[in-house]
């Protein structure tokens, strides 16, 4: 699943259970990794940061170096294409 600003969380009404959001529900339903966001991702931009970050995960890299690779590929292709150059 991908979305916009998954990583905010609420202040649980609950004493000592500090943050409740929407990476809580999918820990507690058995997933074992949740990367979350604070801010808002372009519609342009998400499908094929989310679908590269996919690639690697399917190939076997770990969830924080999958991510970190796809972040640089996306950074590097933006730099190299014609409207960063203007």
């Amino acid at each position: 699943m991908s979305a916009c600003y998954s990583g905010l969380t609420d202040l649980s009404p609950l004493p000592g259970d500090e943050l409740y959001g929407l990476q809580r529900a999918v820990l507690h339903a058995g997933v074992r990794t949740v990367i979350s966001e604070l801010w808002g991702v372009c519609d342009g931009t998400g499908p094929p940061i989310i679908q590269e970050f996919s690639q690697q995960l399917s190939a076997g890299k770990a969830a924080p170096c999958a991510l970190a690779s796809t972040q640089f590929s996306f950074v590097k292709r933006l730099r190299e294409s014609p409207q960063f150059k203007s």
